[in-house]
């Protein structure tokens, strides 16, 4: 399906939308206007989901989103496109043999989480990357690899990393975040944990790191796990 245009408008209420619920499917967004309810993309092993938002377009969402549940999918955002989803647990690379891939590129150009927050890497394998002026914001807790077996990473290159209610790297799985290139990753919460198996990189050189009320590069400086 394809929105494309100034004034092109796609409204589907507060139904549940699936993009590849057992099969291939498509969103492509440039410039319009899409607006639905929960979403989920690649319900089943072996379903493919892929979903575009650029040149101004956007995408608001009443619930959660879901990428890649149990096949593979893709979410890109460039140009000044926007996504935004409401109250509900987003989700990249849902259960085991899933994957779903998150990029954020350009001014402008943003995913914006509700307050239940994001998780990278459920029990699959899950990746983000926010870059060239992009933004990735979570109201609520952002977390990578939250399950056993889960794979999750996140680079961050000349973007912004916004996380509202704490970050959370390697809780389950194994979780690996780069800062390079003018990155920023600014932590609202209390806290920034990296667990045993979570890895963080930051060249001091070339990105920032804000983690609530802990200095700047906390994990990073001390090669521990931060309470901060």
């Amino acid at each position: 399906m394809s929105v494309t245009g100034p004034g092109a408008i796609f409204h589907s209420g507060a139904a549940a939308f699936d993009i590849g619920a057992s099969g291939n499917g498509t969103l492509v967004i440039a410039a319009g206007t899409v607006t639905t309810g929960a979403a989920s993309m690649a319900n089943v092993a072996g379903a493919t989901g892929a979903a575009s938002v650029s040149d101004g377009g956007t995408w608001s969402l009443s619930a959660a989103l879901a990428i890649g549940y149990a096949g593979d999918a893709a979410v890109a955002i460039t140009a000044g496109g926007q996504v935004s989803t409401g109250p509900g647990f987003d989700q990249i690379g849902g259960v085991a043999g899933s994957s779903g891939t998150l990029s954020i590129s350009g001014a402008g150009s943003a995913f914006r989480s509700g307050a239940s927050g994001l998780t990278v890497g459920i029990a699959g394998t899950g990746a983000v990357s926010v870059e060239d002026g992009g933004l990735l914001s979570t109201a609520g807790l952002l977390s990578f690899a939250g399950g056993s077996g889960a794979v999750a990473t996140a680079q961050v290159s000349g973007g912004t990393m916004d996380a509202g209610d704490g970050l959370l790297l390697g809780s389950g799985g194994l979780g690996n975040l780069l800062v390079s290139a003018g990155g920023t990753v600014s932590v609202t919460g209390a806290s920034i944990i990296s667990a045993a198996a979570g890895r963080a990189r930051s060249p001091r050189s070339a990105a920032a790191v804000r983690c609530g009320r802990c200095r700047a590069d906390c994990w990073w400086a001390t090669r521990r796990p931060a309470r901060c």
